[in-house]
């Protein structure tokens, strides 16, 4: 919400990107964000086998996430790791990228407020985010140095993100007290500073005032599309694993839009502050706001340089890495959960205690974030953050859209009740006032006409847009080479490594879909309609509430596993009809 929402923002032109990313949030992020809530209360389970319960046969949902979930944990702890080297090197005035000598030219450091000493300063971030935080070598292919700094940070993150998960949703449930308030206490803050600097009108114009000609690109409704999706998490497991522990009756309509709203108000609010400081350093440097660097160094390199322009500069970077540290923990938490949940369907390895399964992962993913601190391990970076989310989720979630809306049944879905002890659990106002019939019924019609043809649709279009714009324009990565920035393709090994990302996220769905083609097209003769169709049968519950079809998911994944159908198939209890 902070680095990532403002460097699409930045990439893209700012305003222009900020309204198709509105339009995506009420047409894509909230309906889809409010499905996935209710998949996690109907499934009672994690992501890996939410699917499978609710539509066995597009069961490969939940591995892709799982697999996609592994790329997103590996590299995004890195930021966290970032972040802790530049809090370390804030405890010094001025903080220590401020302390650069900014060549031949110069024989000291910046301390005077010159046009020329100032570019320097902003030169100097730069010089310190490639040679002192990722020791950048020449290009993707080349190893380079290893920086020993960067791996005890690294360590330091991922002992950290033990110690908040290692009991599971106990400890990191009280975790986020802190690591969601703290963030929020430092944006205020910030904010009040930032709006207040020479130059942060230019930067709020350059957010605010759209470039309609951005509006034409399919690249950048993709982007906004892909930033609702990683900040709700959608398609990422992490609302399903949260829905499956909420109280059978909770309101997760209002709690759902109330979380979407606050979410993509808190991007939008710390936008205002990074855009803001953007136009305070544009001011100082003589450039425009869309000239400065994005990426992860819009916050590494831009952001940083103009923390060291504040008076009490040390105090503010303390702060802001700290924010960031809060923020990228925080991200981390459900992912991290999921994973284990997941790691429990193995046999024999939910025997295994919480702490000591989640010590397992962080340890695997500590050895394998050994990469990260050679000189190429930035450039690994943008490679995993480029290919390994933004496909992935969209087919995701197009398959969770068509598994519930096409199979299992939108109605179905927002009916349903989980079995609960009589007077324990209090209803909502607003659930009992959606279960009358006579609002019912058009309260399923619209999400009904929203996710059987509304959200794939768009999903569609904007997916096959951004297959046609990659395939014209070639892939490039940012590069570090005697003191300059520059874009350059990747090798085509390189294409070859972001092939098997991709390819490896998505595979799951289309083995175990032929999977059960085989198996009941060959082995039981069942027809193509039946396979598909086929789904976990619903048990009525005699305690049920007024009558209403009460469904407990254990029971019915032992009922069906123990029926016997006939034939033909055509078990009279069992409902293959859509949208039912």
């Amino acid at each position: 919400n902070v680095w990532r929402f403002s460097y699409y923002c930045q990439k893209n032109g700012g305003g222009a990107f900020l309204f198709p990313y509105l339009i995506m949030l009420f047409v894509l992020g909230i309906p889809l964000y409010f499905m996935e809530l209710q998949m996690g209360k109907v499934a009672q389970i994690g992501p890996l086998q939410a699917m499978y319960r609710l539509v066995p046969a597009l069961g490969g949902v939940g591995l892709s996430v799982i697999i996609t979930l592994l790329f997103i944990i590996y590299y995004y702890n890195m930021l966290i790791s970032y972040s802790f080297f530049y809090l370390f090197a804030s405890f010094q005035n001025p903080p220590a990228w401020g302390n650069i000598y900014c060549g031949v030219n110069l024989t000291a450091p910046v301390t005077n407020f010159t046009l020329a000493q100032k570019a320097c300063k902003n030169y100097s971030s730069n010089f310190f985010y490639y040679n002192s935080v990722t020791l950048a070598s020449d290009d993707l292919g080349n190893l380079g140095q290893f920086n020993w700094k960067l791996f005890l940070c690294i360590l330091g993150s991922w002992v950290l993100l033990y110690v908040c998960t290692f009991r599971g949703i106990k400890s990191s449930g009280k975790v986020v007290y802190f690591t969601v308030l703290f963030p929020y206490a430092v944006l205020v803050i910030l904010f009040f500073r930032a709006v207040t600097l020479p130059g942060a009108g230019s930067g709020l114009a350059h957010l605010f005032i759209p470039d309609l000609q951005k509006l034409y690109n399919p690249q950048v409704w993709l982007e906004a599309g892909t930033q609702i999706f990683y900040s709700l998490g959608l398609g990422l497991g992490c609302n399903i694993i949260l829905a499956s522990h909420l109280d059978p009756n909770s309101n997760i309509i209002g709690d759902g839009i109330f979380v979407a709203l606050v979410n993509s108000g808190t991007s939008i609010f710390a936008s205002i502050i990074v855009f803001s400081i953007l136009g305070f350093q544009s001011e100082l440097l003589g450039s425009s706001v869309s000239d400065i660097v994005a990426g992860p160094g819009l916050i590494f390199v831009a952001f940083a340089s103009a923390l060291l322009e504040m008076p009490l500069s040390p105090l503010w970077s303390v702060l802001f890495f700290l924010m960031l540290i809060s923020l990228g923990l925080d991200s981390q938490f459900s992912a991290v959960e999921s994973v284990v949940q997941a790691v429990y369907v193995i046999p024999k390895a939910n025997k295994l205690p919480t702490p000591v399964v989640t010590l397992i992962i962080c340890l695997a993913f500590l050895a394998l974030s050994i990469f990260f601190a050679f000189g190429n391990g930035g450039y690994v970076f943008q490679l995993l953050d480029q290919f390994s989310g933004s496909f992935s989720i969209f087919i995701v979630v197009f398959f969770e859209v068509v598994g519930v809306a096409w199979v299992y049944g939108v109605r179905k879905l927002l009916t349903h009740k989980v079995a609960v002890e009589e007077g324990k659990h209090k209803i909502p106002r607003l659930t009992r006032f959606l279960e009358k019939k006579s609002v019912q019924k058009w309260w399923v019609l619209f999400w009904q006409i929203v996710y059987i043809f509304i959200a794939p649709t768009i999903m569609i279009v904007i997916f096959i847009g951004s297959l046609v714009i990659d395939f014209i324009d070639p892939l490039t990565y940012t590069v570090y080479r005697s003191f300059v920035d520059y874009l350059i393709p990747y090798p085509t090994w390189g294409f070859i490594l972001a092939a098997v990302i991709v390819i490896s996220t998505i595979l799951p769905i289309p083995v175990v879909l032929i999977y059960f083609i085989v198996k009941y097209m060959i082995k039981r003769r069942r027809d193509l309609k039946y396979i598909i169709l086929f789904r976990k049968k619903s048990v009525p519950i005699k305690n049920g509430l007024d009558g209403d079809h009460v469904v407990d998911v254990a029971d019915s994944v032992k009922l069906v596993e123990s029926e016997k159908y006939t034939d033909n198939g055509n078990n009279k209890n069992t409902n293959h009809t859509p949208f039912m």
